[in-house]
């Protein structure tokens, strides 16, 4: 092929911020480009680049599942359920000691944000540590491309760790 391929798509690993945070605005910039003889940076093309962004509590937004001794699923850390059984193409054995199935860990992680296409956008994802981006870059033509210049997360401390109440009633505000 003498052009360039209309969609990419990059997925980042998990990345650990070290502590609790909010987050903020997605800041990207991209220059554009063709293919003319050479490679011209031009101001216009018909290419998009979208982001997307997932929030999480823990290191992996996977979660494993084994079966228990009556064969209903019940989740198990990585670590336990490679040393599981694995189940065998023959036949599905949901017995305890076997391989459960892989899937997205709702409990800890966030759904992937919606795909946002303009920089400085605040996607309104919940808290966490750790997160993962996914970059999709697309182009009409095979002669034009974009190039992600650079990224950025905005990230913030937690307002407070824990919040506490009291509730009473109106007519009794010493209860």
């Amino acid at each position: 092929g003498r052009g360039f391929v209309r969609r990419s798509v990059w997925e980042s690993q998990v990345v650990d911020i070290g502590r609790d945070v909010n987050f903020g605005r997605i800041v990207f910039g991209a220059s554009l480009w063709r293919k003319d003889g050479a490679l011209v940076q031009v101001e216009e093309a018909p290419v998009s680049v979208t982001v997307e962004i997932r929030t999480g509590r823990d290191p992996t937004p996977l979660a494993y599942f084994g079966f228990d001794d009556l064969g209903a699923h019940v989740e198990v850390t990585k670590r336990q359920w490679d040393r599981l059984i694995p189940l065998v193409t023959r036949g599905a054995v949901e017995a305890e000691g076997y391989r459960g199935p892989v899937a997205e860990d709702q409990n800890n992680w966030s759904f992937w944000s919606t795909p946002i296409r303009t920089s400085g956008v605040h996607p309104r994802m919940p808290w966490g540590q750790f997160f993962q981006l996914r970059i999709e870059l697309q182009s009409e033509t095979p002669w034009e491309f974009a190039r992600l210049e650079s990224l950025w997360v905005e990230t913030g401390p937690l307002l407070a760790d824990r919040v506490l109440g009291e509730i009473a009633r109106e007519d009794q505000f010493q209860p």
